[in-house]
């Protein structure tokens, strides 16, 4: 085990074709030719992004999942898969590449957890989730991991530890961990929050309206009195059940969101530009931000997907920045949901109980609400003397062109206070490699934009080639790799070697107490069910 830390500067089925034991271990190389691109400087740089509104008119549900290949439709827009009445994007994962042909692998920051949570949801409700409903990197993101957060004058920390690969003997893992600096509740600037509330009839069940609901109570006992909250709710129409209030008036605030109830078709017109008007007229220095809360079918009054995608991604040039909360089943556009949070420079969550909803909304209020660092890309250069090949666990949807990292113009990841983002890679070291002291594994640079600016900064960090890899990682490391395993099974990753469920089972077995229940009982849960369903789990 190798471990480097330094601190930056400022800033469903059942039945599945899940692989058992018995898979190959030889990683293929992918022999596509790489990108064009030059090897980029270690320095920090700065660049000015080029400055970047759409039309806005309304349309029904009908022409909504036409447009995006539901319903009958024809379009697939969003790449979308249905399951039943729900879909998902289809991502094909990346493979191994050889490091003396491509030595950069590049993709933008991504703190999502939707996946993680709906997928638990699905689980505790006795099914297997369909590989696209699995996300590797939302697995990873979603753990709570133990590491240092930078001090008072730092922006990020920077972790790195190389480990071995569980399911190959033959292949190490790279953890990278990238940390941004909490703050404290009471030094959180003045926020500015409307919720976008569907409350068409398909949000009447327990799980969803009035789950959202109790949610909502948690978030108002947290409100100051510099905060503002307003609520625009759409369905057969658009309405705004509360203008805008003071944080102090909670009781206001309360009574606004327990009146909420649902009904009528999801038809609603104008409602995103109502939400967005509101933002902008009370618009503070601190935090601007609409939450878009739904189960992934509606129509908020906008032609066509790209003119949606076109309206969300201007508003985040005011600053105004834009949150999905996903929530229920049976009708979960998860595609959808995924791509507008992205496109709004926000995050996207899954909300399965009231315990999700405590975290998102109470423990990780900062993180949540407060961005930090904006347009994050990461960019890892393997020396190929030390690496024969590798390959990155998820962020399939995430990837970019080598050349894209010094493109301000391409859109990378935003990172909240106290946020944590973790990259695995799955490496095959050359057996030649030389074993010395000073030889370098990898170099890791970051490029991101402040939250209040757009000139880029960038900075590098190196990770040593370790002679020897030791049997015991940290426990940041376990927590990781067991995410990461237990997302590849249910998958049904390739080249994963001996990975099976056993093999995740046991892995979850030798994890550190606290912290990690979630994910234990969910490997418990996706093992009897794989069981069940007939999946080899020897």
């Amino acid at each position: 085990m190798v471990r480097s830390a330094r601190a930056l500067p400022v800033l469903l089925v059942a039945g599945l074709l899940l692989h058992g034991c018995g898979r190959h271990a030889a990683a293929p190389v992918t022999t596509e030719p790489p990108p064009p691109a030059s090897a980029p400087e270690t320095s920090a740089v700065d660049n000015v992004v080029p400055e970047g509104t759409s039309k806005e008119s309304a349309f029904d549900s009908n022409q909504w999942n036409s447009a995006v290949g539901l319903g009958g439709g024809a379009g697939g827009r969003f790449g979308g898969r249905r399951v039943g009445t729900e879909s998902y994007a289809s991502t094909a994962e990346g493979g191994f590449f050889a490091a003396l042909d491509r030595s950069l692998s590049t993709f933008a920051a991504d703190v999502d957890t939707a996946s993680f949570t709906n997928v638990r949801r699905m689980l505790r409700d006795g099914a297997l989730p369909p590989p696209d409903a699995v996300r590797i990197e939302e697995f990873v993101n979603a753990q709570r991991y133990g590491a240092a957060a930078p001090g008072p004058r730092e922006a990020f920390t920077v972790a790195a530890e190389v480990g071995r690969c569980a399911w190959n003997a033959d292949h190490e893992l790279v953890r990278l961990s990238i940390r941004t600096r909490p703050i404290e509740a009471d030094k959180v600037p003045p926020c500015n929050l409307v919720f976008l509330v569907d409350v068409s009839g398909s949000m009447d069940t327990p799980q969803k309206l009035p789950l959202l609901q109790q949610a909502l109570g948690l978030l108002i006992d947290q409100l100051r009195p510099q905060d503002h909250v307003a609520i625009v709710t759409y369905a057969a129409g658009v309405e705004v059940p509360l203008a805008s209030a003071r944080g102090d008036e909670r009781e206001r605030i309360r009574e606004a969101v327990q009146a909420l109830r649902g009904c009528g078709s999801t038809n609603g017109q104008g409602g995103i530009q109502r939400a967005y008007e509101i933002a902008r007229a009370h618009r503070t220095a601190g935090v601007n931000r609409v939450l878009l809360a739904t189960d992934g079918d509606f129509n908020v009054g906008i032609r066509s997907p790209d003119e949606l995608e076109a309206f969300i991604a201007a508003q985040k040039q005011d600053d105004i920045f834009l949150t999905v909360l996903g929530l229920g089943s049976g009708n979960l556009k998860d595609d959808r949901l995924e791509r507008l949070a992205d496109k709004g420079n926000g995050v996207y969550v899954y909300l399965d109980d009231l315990a999700a909803a405590r975290r998102v909304l109470v423990e990780q209020f900062g993180a949540s609400m407060m961005t930090v660092a904006k347009d994050v890309k990461l960019q890892v250069e393997f020396d190929p003397r030390q690496v024969q090949s590798y390959r990155l666990l998820g962020y399939d949807n995430r990837a970019l062109a080598a050349q894209d990292f010094r493109d301000d113009q391409k859109d990378g990841g935003e990172l909240g206070a106290g946020h944590c983002v973790t990259a695995l890679y799955e490496i095959v070291r050359r057996a030649d490699a030389p074993r010395t002291a000073d030889a370098t594994l990898l170099t890791l640079r970051i490029r991101y934009k402040p939250p209040e600016g757009d000139t880029s900064r960038e900075f590098a960090h190196r990770v040593a080639a370790p002679a020897a890899v030791p049997e015991q990682p940290s426990d940041d490391f376990q927590v990781a790799a067991t995410a990461a395993a237990l997302a590849l099974q249910l998958r049904g990753s390739k080249d994963c070697g001996n990975l099976c469920f056993d093999l995740v089972a046991a892995m979850a077995g030798r994890l550190p107490p606290p912290g990690s229940d979630d994910l234990r009982s969910m490997v418990s849960q996706a093992c009897a069910l794989a069981s069940r369903a007939g999946v080899e789990a020897r």
